[in-house]
């Protein structure tokens, strides 16, 4: 009976190691089957991080060139803002010489019209002038006709004097 007991105990034993090598053979498998989805979940994690760290770098990357445009953009804001003052201050300019060449423009005219009312001036002056020297000569003229008819006068008087 002990040897019965014993052989059972050992059959028991022997059916409880089938059973655990069982449990360990399936256990390992669900192990190996969860090792081979967490190293496939690991490459997809690499790969993932892989991809955010290239990301991350292109984001730097990004970043530093919209900041280096936007510091482009500020400088030339800057230049045009100064090239706007620059205009502004020219058109100023321009406005102011505008109006100056309107003044110097309606003083001309002014000028013109007085050197055009003294050149009629001058001219009528030149034809009083000219018909002046114009009388001047004819009486001239008819002044040495008078003198040398009295002086012929004279003559003759004198002739008739000293035949007397």
């Amino acid at each position: 009976k002990v040897i019965n007991e014993a052989n059972l105990k050992v059959i028991e034993i022997e059916a409880e190691k089938v059973v655990f090598k069982s449990q360990l053979d399936e256990s390992q498998k669900l192990n190996d089957a969860k090792t081979q989805k967490l190293s496939e979940m690991t490459k997809v994690i690499n790969e993932a991080n892989s991809k955010v760290i290239e990301i991350e770098a292109k984001n730097v990357l990004l970043k530093s060139q919209l900041e280096e445009s936007q510091k482009l953009n500020d400088a030339k804001t800057q230049e045009l803002s100064e090239m706007t003052k620059v205009n502004d201050e020219a058109n100023l300019k321009v406005n102011k010489i505008e109006a100056e060449k309107g003044v110097f423009k309606s003083q001309l005219e002014e000028s013109q019209k007085f050197n055009e009312a003294k050149t009629q001036e001058l001219l009528e002056t030149t034809k009083v002038n000219d018909d002046a020297n114009l009388k001047v000569s004819k009486i001239e003229a008819e002044k040495v006709v008078f003198r040398s008819q009295m002086e012929e006068s004279q003559k003759l008087h004198e002739a008739k004097t000293q035949e007397l």
